[in-house]
């Protein structure tokens, strides 16, 4: 929370009921996103030549 009021101004911080602090994604997870992401994007890719 420290940190949060040194780089935000109390009118800010005043408006937010909670904070949520997450833990860093692995580099594991992050690959998973990204294969995801692609996966999705190949999708809509063959989708799109499709109707073109």
């Amino acid at each position: 929370m420290e940190i949060m009021k040194k780089s935000f101004k109390p009118e800010f911080l005043n408006r937010l009921d909670d904070v949520i602090v997450f833990s860093p994604l692995s580099e594991k997870e992050l690959k998973e996103i990204v294969k995801l992401q692609l996966r999705k994007l190949k999708h809509l890719l063959d989708v799109f030549v499709l109707l073109d």
